[in-house]
This record gives C-alpha cells, structure tokens and sequence, in this order.
C-alpha cells in the first residue's frame, strides 16, 4: 500500500463538491445556460405574441419592464437559487437517512488500484478506469469514477502541503489525467 487515508465527508465537504463540480463541468454549465436563457426565451416569446395580437404601446412598454426586470432577476439569481436547493436537498436526504455518500471511509492506494472501504463496501478502482482528478483548493481533491461521481479526499488528510503535493503528482501519474 502506497497511500490511506480515514476520511470524514461530512455535508459541507458533499455541498463543496457539488458546487465545484457545477462549475468545472462542461454538461452542468451547459444545461445552467439554457436554464438561465429559459425564462428571457419565454418571456421574448409572449411579449412578441402581444405585439402580433395588437396589444397597446402602453401595455407593450410595460409588459417590457416587466419581462426585462424579471429576466435580469433570474439570470443573477438562479445559480444562488441552485446552491440554495442543493443545500436543503442535502438536509432532505439527511433527515430521510439516504446519503449519497459515506461519511467514513478508508481509501487505499495501491500500484495498480485504489481501494474505498466502508462500514459495508468496498470498492476497487483502476487508475484507468479514473474519469479525471481535480483539485479544488483549499478544500479537497476529487477522483471522479465517471461524469458525476468522484471519490472526495479533503485536504484535512493530509499531514503537510508536501504531502498532498507528492499525492496529486502520484495519482496524477497512475490515472494519466
């Protein structure tokens, strides 16, 4: 064995990687595009209906106001709106007992494979079969077996900045990522 590490997850270290991943992932930033451009679209499109049905300038400039106002509100708005609903599905599922992630596990390194071992599973992962790491400083490095799903290691585990530079260099060099 190269590396373990006992790690705690807890909901800030789960709410800290769900928002990182929001922002590092080409598919999440895609879909919050057209879930910013939705409600301008929709609102372009109804004001361009009042104009065809005939509708007055008065009404018209102030169906304007309104629509433009309120698009600038959900633009600014929807990524803290996202956040805020991440945060209480977490609490959701909390309270439900049903958390995606364990809050204690053991990951071990190995040559070939890393290992997560929890109180009921172990997983084995090959380097190649590693999506892609990132680093999210000062938080945790996150080891994703797929486009949504990473293993999170925080940097709490780490002994010393060294240390957590050697480890990214190594799981660098045995994923090729």
């Amino acid at each position: 064995m190269l590396y373990r590490f006992e790690t705690n997850i807890n909901d800030k270290d789960y709410y800290e990687f769900n928002k990182y991943h929001s922002s590092d992932s080409p598919n999440v930033k895609k879909s919050g595009l057209i879930g910013k451009l939705y409600v301008p679209a929709l609102f372009l499109l109804t004001f361009i209906y009042y104009i065809i049905r005939g509708d007055d300038w008065y009404s018209l400039s102030f169906a304007l106001i309104i629509f433009s106002v309120v698009s600038v509100m959900w633009v600014f708005s929807l990524k803290p709106l996202s956040l805020l609903f991440l945060k209480i599905h977490i609490k959701f599922m909390k309270k439900n007992g049903k958390l995606p992630y364990s809050n204690y596990a053991t990951l071990e390194f190995y040559d070939d494979y890393f290992a997560e071992i929890t109180e009921n599973t172990k997983t084995e992962v090959k380097y190649d079969a590693v999506f892609k790491v990132r680093v999210n400083e000062p938080k945790a490095i996150y080891i994703y077996q797929n486009a949504v799903l990473a293993y999170i290691i925080p940097f709490a585990v780490f002994g010393s900045d060294d240390e957590r530079r050697k480890f990214v260099d190594f799981i660098n060099e045995k994923t090729n990522k």
